[in-house]
């Protein structure tokens, strides 16, 4: 098997981080910045990262998941090669236990987080919807382990499995 790095001029990430909250349930993670910073030096590194300074971009303390959709849509239209999305900060369960990712804003209660936290399907459709050919999702944050059910749906699982067997 031969493994290849990312094209850097074609590839683009998005790092979200959410350090500061408004609501009192949820308490700051001031740690968040720091990891945003050091992602993208990473990534960025001439030596040893896969992309271009430029193809890093940073999302911090989004205040509404409209800042958060808007900046992931223009990156996945950018992504040619490879596509990272990394979150940090608080993950929320709904009502019905599906994930959310919270911003500054974000209320935790699980009848009203639909109206003020990104719901994990927006990364789901970035994702699926995305030109990339390698696509990356790592998130830091409670409940990130319901990211592999809400990335999936039946039909995905259906052709995955069609697809495995001989």
């Amino acid at each position: 098997m031969n493994a290849r790095l990312p094209d850097r001029r074609r590839s683009r990430a998005l790092l979200i981080g959410a350090s500061r909250f408004t609501h009192p349930d949820l308490h700051d993670l001031p740690a968040v910045t720091n990891n945003l910073q050091e992602l993208t030096d990473v990534l960025a590194d001439p030596a040893v990262g896969c992309l271009d300074r430029e193809g890093c971009q940073q999302l911090a303390e989004p205040t509404t998941p409209q800042q958060v959709g808007d900046a992931i849509d223009t990156v996945v239209s950018e992504a040619l090669d490879t596509l990272v999305l990394y979150y940090a900060g608080h993950g929320v369960l709904g009502q019905r236990g599906n994930p959310f990712l919270a911003v500054t804003t974000t209320d935790p209660d699980p009848r009203r987080v639909r109206y003020s936290g990104v719901p994990m399907e927006w990364l789901r459709l970035a994702l699926a919807d995305s030109p990339a050919h390698n696509r990356i999702l790592i998130l830091d944050c409670c409940f990130s382990g319901l990211a592999a059910e809400a990335m999936s749906n039946a039909a995905s699982a259906v052709i995955g499995e069609l697809v495995l067997q001989p």
